[in-house]
């Protein structure tokens, strides 16, 4: 007997779609609306098929948490300009 190959595409294997949209922006401004309304956005994923995207959403951006998130990139790179002046000197 004889069996056929069977081709699956992984992106349709791991994914339940729910919904399909034209452009990364209409799925994004979906999230968002899901996310307003309540839901559990964290459990979330937007898939690209033309390149084969794939973002975990993990939640509602604020801006609070973009402030933190600056915050602590600030913290970090702060320090590391301050050594490289210190160890350089004024001719850096």
């Amino acid at each position: 007997m004889m069996y056929g190959r069977l081709t699956v595409n992984p992106v349709h294997a791991a994914w339940n779609t729910v919904a399909r949209f034209d452009d990364y922006g209409s799925a994004q401004r979906a999230v968002d609306r899901l996310s307003d309304d309540g839901f559990p956005v964290e459990q979330l994923d937007i898939v690209g098929s033309d390149l084969q995207l794939v973002e975990r959403v993990t939640g509602r951006l604020t801006k609070w948490r973009a402030a933190a998130a600056g915050a602590l990139s600030g913290m970090w790179a702060g320090p590391r300009v301050r050594a490289r002046s210190v160890a350089c000197g004024p001719d850096c």
